[in-house]
């Protein structure tokens, strides 16, 4: 009886350090996740030839603002738009 308590006890303390291990990982991804900042847009880098700025494309009395954009403008007139958070504009 004492030889199955102590295989138990064995078993119990592998699953444990299993479970521990695995939540480790875990928390490493999401804090590594946390660490990255997100894109603003996926329309380029920023750079001296570039204006970029959020801006309100949709608004009403009720709602305020509820379509966001953050666009970019080029030094030699193009543009690119990308949606953004709603929170951005307000």
């Amino acid at each position: 009886m004492l030889n199955h308590e102590s295989s138990m006890n064995r078993i119990r303390s592998l699953l444990n350090r299993q479970r521990l291990m695995t939540s480790m990982l875990a928390l490493g991804l999401v804090l590594g996740a946390l660490a990255i900042p997100p894109a603003e847009a996926d329309i380029g880098t920023i750079d001296d030839s570039k204006t970029c700025a959020y801006g309100c494309v949709g608004w009403d009395a009720g709602r305020g603002c509820y379509n966001c954009q953050f666009c970019c403008s080029w030094s030699d007139g193009s543009w690119a738009c990308n949606g953004a958070a709603t929170s951005m504009c307000n």
